[in-house]
């Protein structure tokens, strides 16, 4: 039996499960050098890669329940990014995003996690955390604006090159 496909949408965007149909655009922006400094996979990575991962998350948005959901963000009928949440033990939800560096600056990110967090929000969900590199200064920015609060600063641990560096933990609790 096939599971019914989420889709949410706002004034501006769509957001729908993220899958190999988006590969192209998907490869483009998560394999540009600036645009993924900071994302936590190796900058070494491939077009088989990007398939792979699109791959595995056709298999995630499968499980029940499922703990891994990766949406495509689509703005003007163009897929410019993604935007992903991680189920930890039904009780914390982590989110991240990347968008592609020609759509940035839109308020793209914003409408797409607040969508995403009052979605999760309808379904009893109150607990979210997200993230990022402590240079990454729109990413925590966006966190901010989002009424995300900095509880931590920890390693953050890259497979490549790039080392150890130091990341911002940020959490947003509703009552």
């Amino acid at each position: 039996m096939k599971k019914k496909k989420i889709i949410i949408k706002t004034e501006r965007l769509i957001l729908t499960p993220l899958d190999r149909s988006y590969l192209d655009t998907f490869d483009a922006y998560s394999r540009d050098e600036e645009n993924s400094k900071y994302l936590l996979v190796s900058k070494n990575r491939t077009r088989e890669d990007s398939y792979y991962y699109l791959y595995m998350d056709e298999k995630a948005w499968l499980q029940n329940p499922p703990i891994n959901l990766d949406f495509a963000i689509i703005f003007e009928n163009i897929h410019v990014g993604s935007i992903s949440l991680h189920i930890y033990d039904d009780l914390k939800l982590e989110i991240g995003w990347i968008i592609d560096r020609n759509h940035q600056r839109k308020g793209i990110a914003y409408e797409a996690a607040k969508a995403l967090i009052e979605y999760m929000r309808n379904l009893g969900h109150n607990h979210f955390i997200a993230h990022t590199d402590t240079r990454n200064y729109p990413s925590y920015h966006l966190m901010e604006k989002l009424g995300f609060k900095r509880t931590n600063i920890s390693e953050r641990v890259y497979p490549d090159e790039r080392g150890i560096k130091e990341e911002y933990e940020y959490e947003l609790i509703y009552n």
